[in-house]
Order: structure tokens, then sequence, then C-alpha cells
């Protein structure tokens, strides 16, 4: 980035974070505090708990996300015909995992595992509820499964290059645990009360336990010494990137304000039309005008989230294609 920024022949530069990118702009701020001009980041890393803490906190809020979906499913029953009881419709979907496990649906192709990654954009985004909702339905009902399986090799998975930079980008930003016996012992104890992603955010960032590059030391994130204003967003429930890094990097920048999305569940959500969030982001890099900061430990709007798309409708992110979103936020664990 400041490579970027000399290439440019600029003294200062603007930045707007997604995800992991918030923490690439956290650790350039703390690094080069007189370069920030107009900083955005959606979607905040906690940089204290890169990596192996900030993945074990996915766990639990990826389960309590889709606890929301499947009331989201519940109370539209003529829509997604699973009925009217959300505990019922999750006990059949762990239900339904063992199944696949013993007989695979959709010509041998879809297993627990399939099933559990085509869900898994649920707990990160309302954008597709609809699609999910509808393809799961189906499958749950005995009527096929090529729709789960399509929406599973849709999004991205089986992708060898894009997970090898992943584990080259983590497992070398920070020395993870080396002890499998601590990471499996932690695993079966989220797994107990948090069984959606635990094992599966568990294996896929194994890689990590035994990689062979060089371990980094990560930059103490401070921006105790930066002057400009940074624009902090948020949802209350973002499940990749929980809403307490959020206020755990607000601590860190005393420049900076944070828009919350009052108990949505879109992770990294900014851009997608809400007029309280988009018209403050659009204002901010304007004219570097952000809201009042608040005394204490809190966000210092509040916005209307990312809405839930209502059953008949569809929600896309307005002026990014659908295929790009995914490689703009991340649909993997970790990001």
């Amino acid at each position: 980035m400041e490579s970027i920024r000399k290439a440019l022949g600029v003294k200062k530069i603007s930045y707007y974070g997604f995800s992991y990118g918030t923490y690439l702009g956290q650790v350039y701020a703390t690094k080069n505090p007189t370069r920030v001009d107009r900083f955005v980041f959606d979607g905040n890393v906690n940089p204290g708990k890169v990596w192996y803490q900030a993945n074990l906190g996915q766990n639990v809020a990826f389960d309590l996300n889709m606890d929301r979906y499947w009331k989201y499913l519940a109370k539209n029953p003529d829509a997604y015909k699973l009925g009217t009881d959300w505990r019922a419709i999750k006990r059949g979907y762990y239900a339904l995992l063992k199944k696949l496990d013993r007989k695979p649906a959709y010509q041998g192709k879809l297993g627990p595992d399939e099933l559990s990654d085509a869900m898994l954009g649920a707990g990160y985004y309302v954008y597709g509820w609809v699609e999910t909702g509808l393809a799961y339905s189906k499958l749950a009902r005995g009527k096929g499964g090529k729709a789960v399986y399509d929406m599973y090799g849709g999004g991205g998975l089986g992708d060898d290059n894009g997970y090898a930079m992943y584990n080259a980008t983590q497992c070398t930003d920070v020395q993870w645990p080396k002890s499998w016996d601590r990471w499996e012992r932690d695993a079966w104890r989220q797994h107990s009360k948090h069984p959606f992603l635990t094992w599966g955010n568990t294996w896929y960032n194994a890689p990590c336990l035994n990689w062979k590059a060089k371990a980094g030391t990560p930059t103490k994130v401070t921006g105790r010494n930066v002057k400009s204003k940074i624009l902090l967003i948020s949802e209350t429930f973002d499940a990749a990137t929980p809403y307490s890094g959020s206020l755990a990097v607000r601590r860190l920048f005393p420049t900076a304000s944070l828009i919350e999305g009052v108990n949505g569940t879109t992770h990294s959500g900014s851009l997608s039309g809400v007029p309280c969030t988009d018209n403050t982001v659009a204002r901010y890099l304007a004219t570097g005008q952000v809201p009042k900061r608040l005394a204490g430990s809190r966000s210092d709007k509040k916005c209307r989230p990312v809405p839930a798309p209502q059953p008949g409708a569809t929600l896309a992110r307005p002026g990014i294609p659908a295929e790009d979103r995914a490689a703009l936020l991340g649909t993997i664990p970790g990001l």
C-alpha cells in the first residue's frame, strides 16, 4: 500500500477496506499515520485476536446467526414449507446432515459437507436468504438437491488457488497454536453448543498448524498518532467479524466514529442501498465529516441494517455483480 502511494506521488491516500481489508488498513494507518486521508473500515477485524481467537469467535457467531435464519424461515411457512417451529427446522437440518452422510443426494454429489458449505452464506449475508431457503426447502422435503448443489458449486468453493493464498496469508500473519490437542479440545468444546461451523472452520484453518513458511509478528495496531477522521461500519450480528471487534478498533483509533447497522446479520454490508449508512459514507468521502463521537464504548450512529428480503424477492448489493461480491468480501471462514 505504501509502495502504491509512492508510485502515485501523493502525500496521503484514501482507502475503503472490507473484512480482512480493515486489518490491512489498520496496520497501514499504524505504520503510516501521517499518510491517512479518508479511511473507511467495514466489517472490522479485531487486531488483538488474529487469527486463532478470531476463528473461535466466528464459530459462536455463525451458529447464532443461523438461529436467526431458521427463525426467518419459520416466519414464512407459506414460502418455505418447513413449518413454523424454528427449533424443529434447526433439528431437521442436523438430522439431514446425518442422512446425507449415509446416502448423499443429487447423483451422489451432495453430502453433509456440501450442504453445510452451501448454507454458510446465510450466516454471512441476507442477500441470498430467499434463494437459499427455497433450495434448502426442496432438499429437506425430499424433492431433489440440485439447487443446493448449484449453490455449493457457484460459491467459489474448490478454488485451490484462492485457498492456497488464504493459507499463505493467514498462516504467516501470526504464529497459530502448534498443538493439535489444543485445536481439537477447543473444537469439541465449541461444537457441543455451536456445531454449525466449528469443525468446518477448524479443518479449513488446520494447514496453519504445520505451515512451513515462517510466521511473522503482528503489528501492534494503534491509531493514537492518526489525526484524520476514520469511519467504521458494522452490523450488530456480523458473524465473520463480530461487532465487538468494531468496538475494539474504535477504542484504538480516537478519531474514529462507528456506524452500527442495528440488529443486522450482514458482513460488510455498506453500499447496499441503506440510505442512513451509504449517505454517511458518501458525505464522509466528499467532506471528511463523520458522526460525532459519543462517550463510552458504543456506536456513534445507529442505522437500519441491510433488510432481510421478503419471499418472492431477491436482494443484491447494488452496483456489484453477484459473481464479484464473493471475491470482494471473502465468503470463507476467516475473512
